[in-house]
């Protein structure tokens, strides 16, 4: 018995955009996490300049996600912030950049009004779970088991959008599924799936 397989061809085009996304990501993350150490400490850019050795400009676009530091650059900053490097690396399986903000802060808050916010947030998630999931409608199953075509008939049915999220991830990273799990793995395509179902949902919940 003979067996063929087939691989599909890469897409060098859609690997380099993807890489090229993923570098502004981390680019982003960076500068947000830079600029929150600075935050803490009541420094100003001018003087983590000074304690650094990096100019003033370029801290501005490190912290606009807009630059791409060396180790050495970073390390320079981190031992002005008197933080640990690793402080200042996005983790990867960290938590979104609206949690870090929110942790960060909290840690601002005084103890003493922890409770009351810890209220107003299970609060919210309460009335949110409440209306929301009963306005929605997932269909999971495997490839090619007919999620597209009754998922469709069943929004038109309802009167409900239809909203299918391998499509969203193809436009937002302009590759195919199957070449983005090829090249990224299923880990990223995962991470890249939540991030566009967590993106419909907060449009969703806007008034």
């Amino acid at each position: 018995m003979q067996f063929e397989v087939f691989l599909p061809r890469p897409n060098p085009a859609a690997h380099a955009q993807l890489q090229l996304a993923h570098g502004d990501a981390v680019s982003a993350a960076v500068g947000r996490l830079v600029r929150m150490s600075r935050a803490k400490r009541g420094m100003t850019r001018r003087q983590l300049a000074q304690a650094s050795g990096a100019s003033e400009r370029y801290l501005a676009q490190i912290e606009g996600g807009e630059g791409n530091p060396s180790v050495i650059v970073l390390s320079a900053i981190a031992q002005a912030l008197d933080v640990p490097i690793a402080d200042l690396l996005p983790r990867a399986n960290g938590a979104p950049a609206a949690m870090a903000r929110i942790l960060d802060i909290l840690g601002r808050v005084p103890a003493t009004e922890l409770p009351v916010i810890a209220d107003l947030i299970e609060a919210r998630l309460g009335e949110d779970r409440a209306g929301a999931r009963g306005r929605r409608i997932a269909l999971i199953g495997l490839r090619g088991a007919g999620k597209s075509t009754l998922g469709r008939r069943l929004a038109d049915e309802l009167g409900f959008p239809f909203i299918e999220l391998d499509r969203l991830v193809e436009q937002d990273y302009g590759a195919h599924v199957s070449d983005l799990i090829e090249m990224a793995g299923l880990a990223t395509f995962r991470r890249y799936e939540r991030a566009c179902l967590e993106r419909v949902l907060d449009r969703r919940r806007q008034p």
